[in-house]
């Protein structure tokens, strides 16, 4: 298992990304997780509002949108640094 790059951590959501792919797990109790290979990523959109929400769009169309609050450059910066 590798080490994580970044992490983003608040209470119910986890977005760590390592060196091969970005996993996100939502949730109490019943945790649901999302994992995107990095080689699958085809965009990621820049946080522009006060809320922080990183897109992640992927190689077949789908869009990920991830809340990250306060650290939303940060994430965003550490992903397209790893892609």
């Amino acid at each position: 298992m590798s080490e994580p790059i970044a992490e983003y951590k608040r209470t119910g959501f986890h977005l760590i990304l390592y060196p091969n792919r970005l996993e996100a797990v939502a949730g109490f109790g019943l945790t649901t997780k999302t994992v995107i290979p990095l080689r699958n990523v085809a965009n990621v959109e820049k946080p522009v509002s006060l809320q922080g929400d990183i897109i992640v769009k992927t190689n077949d169309g789908k869009k990920h949108r991830f809340a990250c609050m306060g650290d939303a450059k940060r994430m965003y910066e550490a992903i397209l640094n790893a892609l």
